[in-house]
């Protein structure tokens, strides 16, 4: 188990492959995205990727009301607008239900627009990262 980026995966969190269980102990509140590879005797592989939510309530709130992620729900285009002194380092993801990352980039602007008119309709969720703090809203598509 790895994280998405090919990075080892946090001190605190231990993969366990016999009983292919994770534990630990978080030390803050964080979004991970996942990858587990199984690998059988004969050497064909499988990957599965999803994402783990570490969550609280004081670092969230902290950006939350400085992030608006809008319409919502949309069927064609989503804005996110950040009043955010560090807002040319923030990161964003989309996931679908699954924990499937479809989208991923930096933003560069304070408003950022994001084309959703090719997903299918459904429920998906948006994590912005900026610094050590990390927002995450479910949005919805509609057609």
């Amino acid at each position: 188990a790895q994280l998405d980026n090919g990075s080892e995966l946090p001190a605190w969190l231990i993969f366990n492959a016999e009983t292919r269980t994770f534990s630990g102990t978080p030390e803050s509140i964080d979004v991970l995205d996942i990858n587990v590879t199984a690998t059988d005797k004969l050497g064909e592989s499988a990957t599965e990727s999803f994402v783990l939510t570490v969550s609280g309530s004081s670092a969230v709130g902290y950006i939350s009301d400085k992030i608006e992620i809008y319409p919502n729900p949309t069927s064609d285009f989503i804005f996110v607008k950040q009043d955010l002194n560090s807002g040319n380092n923030s990161l964003i993801s989309i996931t679908d239900i699954t924990g499937k990352i479809i989208y991923k980039t930096k933003i560069n602007s304070n408003i950022f627009r994001i084309n959703v008119s090719d997903y299918t309709a459904g429920t998906y969720f948006v994590k912005i990262q900026t610094g050590t703090k990390i927002l995450r809203e479910k949005i919805v598509i509609q057609k």
